[in-house]
């Protein structure tokens, strides 16, 4: 699998995050519309701008060695994207594909130190704290956690807040097994392999053309 290096440099990683609360309060920013299917950027492309989503929906991706797709995250209108490394990472590690018709808005370093020369530089300080904490708990889950939590937990992150009687809630979505594994950075066989377990254990609930429901009682953490 291609090397995500936000990973090694936390704090770029983390500056990007924070971005993604200041991006609407940064100056004007090039504006252009992209047609469903159209790259943002690609991997290897410079990390001068990120981008800040108008209308419609992007993904971000990396491609492992084998071509496989890994899914970092779906973004939707008013959130912002696109690494950022201020030390020694000069090249993107991901890729960004518009999902439908989209506009996006392109902010340059230049915009984004502006900003920081004003009255924003102590709220960059104060959220590049919080946003770093976030980054190692969710580096965490991923490179320890074993594929069954991570499955459970991605499965609990999509459910809906309407549990039924025997407190199973659907997912909002319809994902299939390949997409699941591509979330949750494993392979679809290990999803499949898992999910048949779960179901066997009366963890989820799924068939033929229903929605797939995860069970929320009982399980410590889920807030649920």
């Amino acid at each position: 699998m291609a090397d995500l290096h936000l990973a090694q440099h936390r704090q770029c990683g983390a500056l990007t995050a924070l971005v993604r609360d200041l991006a609407h309060r940064l100056p004007q920013a090039t504006v252009r519309k992209v047609a469903r299917g159209g790259q943002i950027y690609r991997m290897g492309d410079p990390t001068d701008h990120f981008y800040l989503l108008l209308d419609g929906r992007v993904r971000t991706s990396i491609i492992g060695d084998g071509g496989q797709e890994f899914i970092l995250q779906d973004v939707g209108p008013g959130e912002a994207f696109g690494e950022l490394c201020f030390c020694e990472v000069r090249a993107r590690q991901e890729q960004a594909v518009a999902l439908e018709p989209s506009r996006v808005a392109r902010i340059g370093l230049p915009e984004l130190a502006a900003f920081s020369d004003g009255q924003g530089l102590w709220q960059i300080v104060e959220m590049f704290t919080h946003r770093l904490a976030d980054l190692e708990r969710q580096l965490q889950e991923v490179s320890t956690a074993p594929v069954r939590e991570r499955l459970l937990h991605f499965l609990e992150r999509q459910a809906t807040s309407a549990v039924d009687g025997e407190g199973f809630a659907r997912l909002a979505g319809v994902f299939t097994h390949q997409e699941i594994a591509a979330r949750i950075f494993t392979t679809r066989e290990q999803v499949s392999a898992h999910l048949a377990s779960l179901r066997r254990q009366g963890m989820v609930r799924y068939g033929r053309g229903q929605s797939m429901a995860v069970r929320l009682s009982g399980r410590p953490g889920t807030g649920r």
